[in-house]
């Protein structure tokens, strides 16, 4: 009896009759309006970069020494910054104490004096600064200044008015503000001649999407994608978290034994649809270097015509 029952129960269980979950749901066809353009700049994929970014990492490690030492000189100026404010402290409340009891204390502190006194001496920066430009911001705008040079003549003429007509400071840390931003100003452009990514390791991917256009209008920069894990390897180098991408400026002969080995590899960008622009770019660029080269000079007939009273 209890067999039967069991069986029985199964028959009140079971379902015959059609549901919506049996059933299939039949749904539209929904149709996106995406338009596949031609003129869109395809990254290579290349996954066999790794002795790139181990050769990358090798030649970078000279700048992450440099800045280990920055961050100790720094730790050592703030130190000794700090026992400084302790002896001025001291020698206020020393002013306002009996004559016998300051010479105790003055012989407690000489120690702290003489510390206080040691200059650091900072190391001089490594010469493969002077040759790479670090981050998406500093890369997108040397590829700007290569691209329309005026920008940089437009930043020069608007700036070096004003400090032509400003009061200088006496502070020596102005001074040198001062100093540092005309050496800047004087300094010549030097184009990029190749830029690691890290594409794989961007997120979102968008960031770095303007780099393929630029890196093409800007006298043919060679634009190499690295793989994943990129990023972290050389930004343990360089002591920074992200650094996303690096430019590499031309005449660095630190970094020609990667760029042959980058350029087997990757081949450059290839848009024929900018060559029209490249080359009006190219032009302006022939001009303005010319005319920074040649003095704007007048002639003798100029010079005696006019009225100098």
């Amino acid at each position: 009896m209890s067999k039967q029952i069991t069986k029985d129960k199964k028959k009140a269980i079971t379902h015959t009759g059609t549901t919506f979950r049996s059933q299939e749901q039949k749904r539209k066809t929904v149709f996106k309006a995406v338009l596949n353009s031609p003129y869109t700049v395809k990254w290579q994929a290349r996954s066999d970069l790794r002795r790139s970014t181990n050769y990358i990492g090798r030649a970078l490690q000279k700048k992450a020494a440099y800045r280990r030492t920055l961050k100790l000189n720094r730790r050592k100026s703030r130190n000794n910054s700090n026992s400084q404010k302790g002896v001025a402290k001291i020698n206020d409340t020393l002013s306002t104490m009996d004559v016998d009891k300051t010479e105790d204390s003055m012989s407690i502190d000489e120690n702290e004096i003489e510390i206080s006194s040691k200059s650091i001496h900072l190391p001089s920066p490594p010469s493969i600064l002077s040759c790479i430009v670090i981050g998406i911001n500093e890369v997108t705008k040397r590829l700007e200044q290569t691209i329309n040079p005026e920008i940089k003549t437009n930043f020069k003429r608007k700036y070096t008015q004003g400090f032509s007509d400003t009061l200088i400071s006496t502070n020596p840390k102005d001074q040198l503000a001062n100093t540092s931003l005309t050496m800047k100003q004087n300094e010549p452009l030097i184009p990029l001649r190749m830029i690691f990514v890290c594409k794989a390791d961007i997120s979102p991917p968008h960031l770095c999407a303007h780099l393929s256009i630029m890196s093409y209008i800007a006298r043919d920069v060679l634009l190499v994608p690295l793989p994943s894990g990129a990023e972290e390897l050389i930004g343990n180098k360089l002591g920074i978290k992200k650094p996303s991408c690096i430019g590499v400026k031309i005449k660095t002969p630190e970094f020609d034994r990667i760029y042959k080995l980058a350029k087997d590899k990757v081949s450059p960008v290839n848009a024929p649809w900018l060559a029209p622009i490249k080359l009006e770019a190219s032009k302006k660029r022939k001009c303005i270097e010319e005319d920074e080269i040649m003095p704007s000079a007048c002639t003798i007939d100029d010079f005696m015509s006019n009225d100098y009273s």
